[in-house]
């Protein structure tokens, strides 16, 4: 994205009065008067790049002559510095008019410079700006290195704006990869971090990509709100370079709801902003999306010129993803029109061209574990794109051998990579199988950890509640074996015993059931229980038991038949009636009752 290049210009000349700011053409009078007057090298050449900057979206002619002229001076000095201003400039200029491979050239020679003199802030945004040109040209795993590599520096140095930037291109690769979802969540990070430092740019260029997400699938109901967003946001703060490309966005989606009309308007607004800033990969998009919407109209001769046009451009630029593109749209001309041949043969191409292209197929497999051992890589290959332009017709047949030599090696990549994902599956598999395995364990460990609760609750309970009755059962045994009992104590005494001895007969059944449940050992059989008859069967059994003369009254319902364990519940009103006739006064009354609400 073009904000990309203009923070890293900004970063060089921020220190130097009046050149820190977006581009405003209305400043060149006062920048050019400056510059006659200017003492001596250093200062021209400052004052060059700024008059070069702030005519870029409006005269990229005289933006380039005065780049040129900066150039001339830095060359003329040597001074490193000079230079680095003059890389970041000239990609600045390029990528404005999408010639994203002279981007690539001078933004990777700007890198060069930085990564020599170790300025982190600096080195941050080349590698984000060789990121941007990489994913522009549709090179994703090159620009996958890059954008990676822009996001961790900038973490480190807590850079919130550089990482907000760098969390949107990389949100913009995965959906160009058809990953929707990390898509959508790096947007959402990107634009969280936007609103804490206040960069409302920054939330207008994540609005038009995340609308191209939902694009990208089909989705135009929820692509339409984001792009209409964006372009309000876009109106209001001048985004020239944004503008044109939410414009050809809506005629995409417009197109694909098959409203022709509305499509060609939208795609007629797109060509004219991008010529307005001489955006000649905008234009040719544009171009070649009308094209489109000529072919879905069966208007297969003009859908054909168009193409070709936007061939021309592409070429011219070096764009690969473009000139899949064109290539496909011929293909399906000619199909559309019988000329079977020329289809083949356009088709042909278009496998050519994608060919060079990463394999996004791969790319998304081999993100984490194949992307940090390319570093070697990347210098060789961004020279070799500043060495194009100097080819000449005599090295076309070994270009030719060169990319059958990368397709066997890329086959031969392909099976590598294959063995490599198997081999993650297999460990991927050991690892779930020892999860499962570590899942009983922690499940056998909690249930001997329960039973050592239920064994100490045990015991405390025996300790506290059977030991009172045993020892007083145990000193009346020792007064009537040394006779010290009278003969008129013995029948009340023995009355005592057997009430002691029922109680704590009940106490250890009421034990032993309870253990018996906690340790899961009980099955529960549920039932329709008459529950006045089972308590008259307690109170009964109860009452003959007890010396304490206690009026009991059952004032449950015949009606009332809970659905539950006859076995549990029995024992709840059994020990119910024995604490009662416990604290209830001798001669009291206890009473029985049971209400029915709803379900319970």
């Amino acid at each position: 994205m073009i904000r990309h290049l203009i923070l890293l210009l900004l970063l060089f000349l921020a220190s130097y009065e009046g050149l820190a700011q977006l581009p405003n053409p209305d400043m060149v009078p006062e920048l050019k008067q400056k510059l006659g007057s200017a003492a001596n090298d250093s200062v021209r050449i400052q004052y060059l790049l700024s008059i070069s900057h702030n005519l870029s979206y409006r005269n990229f002619k005289e933006a380039q002559e005065y780049s040129d002229r900066a150039e001339v001076l830095a060359n003329k000095n040597n001074w490193a510095w000079a230079k680095a201003l003059v890389f970041a400039d000239k990609g600045f200029i390029a990528d404005i008019k999408g010639d994203y491979t002279n981007s690539l050239e001078y933004t990777n020679k700007g890198l060069e410079f930085n990564l020599q003199h170790s300025d982190s802030t600096a080195i941050c945004n080349s590698y984000l700006n060789v990121g941007n040109a990489y994913l522009q040209l549709g090179q994703y795993e090159e620009s996958y290195f890059y954008t990676q590599k822009a996001y961790q520096l900038a973490s480190s140095i807590k850079d919130t704006l550089s990482s907000a930037i760098t969390l949107h291109n990389l949100a913009v690769l995965y959906s160009n990869l058809g990953r929707l979802d990390l898509a959508l969540a790096h947007f959402k990070e990107a634009t969280a971090l936007s609103k804490s430092i206040n960069d409302i740019e920054g939330a207008a260029y994540n609005d038009h990509e995340t609308g191209r997400a939902h694009l990208k699938f089909k989705d135009q109901a929820k692509a339409l709100p984001y792009f209409q967003s964006a372009l309000k946001t876009s109106k209001s703060l001048g985004l020239v370079n944004l503008i044109p490309k939410i414009y050809k966005s809506i005629a995409e989606a417009k197109f694909q709801v098959k409203d022709y009309s509305t499509s060609f308007a939208y795609y007629d607004s797109a060509i004219a902003a991008f010529q307005s800033i001489e955006h000649q990969f905008g234009e040719a998009e544009s171009n070649l999306g009308k094209g489109r919407v000529y072919l879905a109209k069966g208007n297969y001769s003009q859908a054909t010129k168009i193409a070709q046009s936007s061939l021309a451009k592409a070429n011219n630029l070096k764009a690969l993803l473009l000139q899949f593109e064109c290539h496909q749209l011929l293909s399906d001309c000619a199909e559309k029109q019988g000329d079977f041949k020329n289809a083949l043969i356009y088709n042909k191409r278009a496998q050519q061209t994608r060919d060079s292209l990463t394999n996004i197929n791969v790319m998304s497999q081999v993100f984490e574990n194949e992307l940090e051992m390319r570093s070697q890589r990347k210098d060789e290959e961004i020279a070799n794109l500043s060495q194009q332009k100097e080819q000449s017709a005599s090295e076309l047949k070994r270009q030719e051998f060169l990319r059958n030599i990368f397709a066997v090696v890329f086959a031969l990549t392909i099976v590598l990579l294959y063995s490599v994902y198997r081999s993650g599956r297999r460990k991927v598999e050991m690892n779930d199988l020892l999860l499962q395995h570590q899942a009983e364990i922690e499940k056998r460990t909690q249930e001997l950890e329960e039973l050592n609760k239920v064994k100490d609750k045990f015991f405390s309970i025996i300790s506290h509640d059977l030991r009172s009755p045993i020892n007083s059962l145990a000193g009346l045994l020792d007064l009537m074996e040394k006779d010290q009992i009278k003969a008129e104590e013995l029948p009340s005494l023995t009355k005592e015993m057997r009430i002691q001895f029922n109680h704590t007969k009940n106490l250890i059944n009421n034990l032993l059931d309870w253990t018996l449940l906690q340790m899961n050992k009980v099955s529960i059989k549920k039932e329709k229980i008459g529950l006045k008859s089972l308590v008259d069967g307690n109170i009964k059994l109860l009452s003959s038991m007890s010396t304490k003369k206690t009026n009991f009254i059952n004032d449950i319902n015949e009606s009332i038949t809970p659905f539950a364990d006859q076995n549990m519940i029995n024992l709840v009103f059994r020990n119910l009636l024995l604490n009662g006739i416990k604290f209830t006064d001798n001669g009291g009354t206890i009473k029985i009752s049971a209400v029915a609400e709803g379900d319970s």
